[in-house]
């Protein structure tokens, strides 16, 4: 028997997958902008596909809205994401060269290409902001981000 080995990731980290694809009409800019665009997969972070519903798991959504928590990190890795398409978090809908990347300290590895990881830790100053994962250079790519609050726990004592 061959003896496997396992990689394990810190417990607070979720990874994101993140390919480029075609664009098929299922995603939300489908006719707009570049005609390729990012799709998403994870095992661990809910994935919707459209602004409204139930986010999925171990699925790729094309331009699918990561449902992140604030004060969570999470690993957007690249799935040999071309040169050509830099993925970073914007507030800017369309993305593309004139889009500023978010930098408020939140993000490390803007503009990940290849099979490098972007790094997105959301604080609470997230929470119902408009955010996107675009492509630096070509506008429409990717999709919006969803960041909600960290579910309240409460402590009974007596």
């Amino acid at each position: 028997s061959t003896a496997m080995t396992s990689t394990t990731l810190a417990p607070a980290a979720h990874v994101i997958e993140v390919q480029v694809v075609p664009k098929s009409n299922k995603h939300p800019f489908f006719g707009q902008g570049f005609s390729s665009g990012y799709t998403l997969r994870s095992h661990t972070v809910p994935i919707r596909q459209g602004p409204v519903g139930t986010g999925l798991l171990d699925v790729w959504i094309e331009g699918g809205t990561p449902m992140l928590t604030a004060g969570v990190t999470y690993l957007f890795v690249m799935d040999n994401v071309p040169a050509s398409h830099p993925f970073f978090i914007t507030l800017s809908n369309a993305g593309g060269g004139s889009a500023t990347a978010l930098n408020d300290g939140s993000v490390a590895g803007q503009d990940s290409t290849g099979t490098s990881t972007l790094t997105f830790s959301p604080t609470s100053a997230a929470i119902g902001q408009s955010l996107y994962y675009q492509c630096h250079i070509h506008t429409f790519m990717g999709g919006p981000i969803s960041v909600s609050a960290a579910e309240a726990t409460t402590t009974t004592t007596t």
